[in-house]
């Protein structure tokens, strides 16, 4: 996947720590995303602070090309296309969190040069935002057991594949999964209502783990000297989760790897079938 020496998604040894921090942290803070982030806007106890951007059943593919219902930081909402959002204003952070409707779509790879051409554009409009990458949510044992496409392994085949667009200086890559999901990372069903969406009081969960993973940068450690002359070997930003990083290794998914297993299980053609809302 992400091969790059230079530009937006380089490793170039300078590196945040993921920390704690207090709610106003997203009070510059956009969220882009599906029906899942609709639900974190009206469940997840900082509706107030920060703004989003989300429609139920958009995907990496279409999300250019639809208007999002965009809810800004007085709570006041209108309809925004990504573009148009962007150009709103400048933001301190930006999270995307996609990948659910379109895992019947396409391959890894198609997934990733997508999600990687949503990111190019963010990095074009808000040149000094951090970008927040978030995995994909799990779904429950039994969806996965039950879906040949939609299904965990797949999720972490595609998890897997984003994360490696993080650099760990301004695009960071933040794995929820670890929070909301049981000891065999599925997503347990006395928290979803359908295996794939949270309920209302479950939301809280995914709030407090992005109060728990946030980079805080200062005006002195992000001046280019002060990068070039940091220490090689510092903390990276969270990499992919062990679980996702061990479904992926066993179902032979990674580099080239991951995006021909997932082409053998998702086609086109199945995606029309069922779309997830």
């Amino acid at each position: 996947y992400n091969t790059d020496t230079e530009g937006i998604f380089a490793k170039n040894g300078f590196y945040y720590k993921l920390q704690q921090v207090e709610p106003d942290y997203f009070s510059d803070a956009l969220f882009i995303g599906d029906s899942r982030t609709v639900g974190l806007c009206e469940y997840g106890s900082f509706k107030e602070n920060a703004a989003f951007l989300a429609k139920e059943s958009v995907n990496v593919y279409n999300v250019l090309d639809k208007e999002l219902w965009f809810t800004d930081h007085d709570g006041e909402g209108w309809d925004y296309t990504v573009e148009e959002a962007l150009d709103y204003e400048q933001y301190g952070k930006i999270y995307v969190a996609l990948g659910v409707n379109e895992l019947g779509i396409g391959t890894t790879y198609m997934y990733y040069e997508k999600y990687r051409e949503l990111l190019e554009l963010i990095r074009e409009y808000q040149p000094d935002a951090l970008i927040y990458i978030q995995a994909i949510m799990h779904v429950s044992e039994e969806k996965s057991s039950s879906d040949s496409c939609r299904n965990n392994t797949v999720i972490c085949q595609r998890n897997y594949a984003i994360s490696t667009l993080a650099n760990g200086r301004d695009i960071f890559y933040i794995d929820m999964n670890s929070a909301v999901c049981d000891a065999d990372g599925n997503l347990p069903e006395d928290i979803s209502y359908d295996g794939v969406h949270l309920k209302a009081s479950a939301y809280e969960t995914w709030h407090q783990f992005l109060l728990q993973n946030a980079a805080v940068r200062s005006a002195e450690d992000w001046q280019p000297a002060a990068q070039e002359t940091s220490e090689e070997g510092g903390t990276q930003s969270q990499e992919a989760s062990t679980a996702d990083t061990a479904a992926a290794a066993a179902s032979s998914a990674s580099g080239t790897e991951a995006a021909q297993t997932a082409q053998s299980t998702e086609t086109p053609q199945q995606s029309t079938q069922e779309t997830v809302q």
